[in-house]
Order: C-alpha cells, then sequence, then structure tokens
C-alpha cells in the first residue's frame, strides 16, 4: 500500500495561515449600516475563493514548496486585508474635491 504524507514546511504553514486569516477577515466582513453593491460583493467573493485555493495549494503543494517571497505576498495580502477592515469598497473610493 503506497501512501504519501502531507509534510509541510514552516513557510507552507505560515503562508497558509496568513492567507486563510486574509480570506477570513474578507468573508467576516461587517458593513455596519453601508449600502450593499452587488459589484463589490461580487469581487469580495473571488478574492475569498482565491485566498482560500491559494492556501489550498501551498498545503498541498501542488506548485512545489512556498519560497521568501510567497511568505512576504502573503504577509502583505493579510496585512492590507486587516488594515482595511475587509472593506474591499475602499480600493474602489474617489477621493473627495475640496
Amino acid at each position: 500500500m503506497n501512501t504519501t504524507a502531507l509534510t509541510l514546511t514552516p513557510l507552507a504553514v505560515a503562508c497558509v495561515l496568513l492567507y486563510v486569516l486574509a480570506g477570513a477577515r474578507l468573508l467576516w466582513y461587517r458593513p455596519n449600516g453601508a449600502r450593499h453593491r452587488p459589484n463589490i460583493s461580487f469581487m469580495a467573493s473571488i478574492a475569498i475563493a482565491a485566498l482560500f485555493c491559494r492556501a489550498l495549494a501551498v498545503a498541498l503543494s501542488t506548485s512545489g514548496p512556498p519560497g521568501l517571497l510567497e511568505l512576504i505576498t502573503a504577509g502583505a495580502v493579510c496585512a492590507i486585508t486587516y488594515a482595511i477592515r475587509g472593506n474591499l469598497a475602499i480600493f474602489f473610493r474617489s477621493k473627495q474635491r475640496e
């Protein structure tokens, strides 16, 4: 019987956790009275799916073990997601002219 063990490097574990944290932050965004925008909701759904799929791909090592650049990217995505509090509409707001 041939069984393959799933072994994750510390970098892979860190990347998976960061991607899952970023996806979860987007998933549990609370609008607190903001109006619903279907286009923003659709883009948030795509981003959530992409983050969770990337976490799964890293966990299963489908594209090889992650490197330091992958960890930096995952960290930046997670930091930005928490900085905007999961609100993707911030990226699409136009600045008010005074």
